[in-house]
């Protein structure tokens, strides 16, 4: 813009669409305490985080967290370790089912 803030611009077939069930978006730095609430059988710590194990399960069988949601706020590349590590426990659990 005038300030010389750069501005996203659209890139031309970047666009896909993907078939899934929930999208959570994890854009700010802490739980939202609405849409945890709204989760039966999620369970929290006494942060409003949700509560994970080394691999990103949740209380909740095949639900999986990591990042700000899990650990508070933090840096990228911790979030992206835990992303790695959920991934990984993901893909173990599909190839046992």
């Amino acid at each position: 813009d005038a300030s010389g803030r750069p501005s996203p611009e659209p890139i031309p077939g970047s666009e896909f669409t993907l078939d899934v069930d929930m999208v959570i978006q994890a854009i700010g730095t802490s739980p939202n305490p609405l849409l945890v609430s709204l989760i039966p059988g999620l369970k929290r710590g006494r942060r409003g985080n949700v509560v994970v194990d080394e691999n990103g399960r949740t209380s909740i069988p095949h639900v999986y967290a990591g990042g700000d949601i899990a650990t508070g706020a933090a840096t990228v590349i911790e979030a992206m370790g835990s992303a790695k590590r959920a991934a990984a426990a993901i893909n173990a659990m599909l190839k046992e089912e």
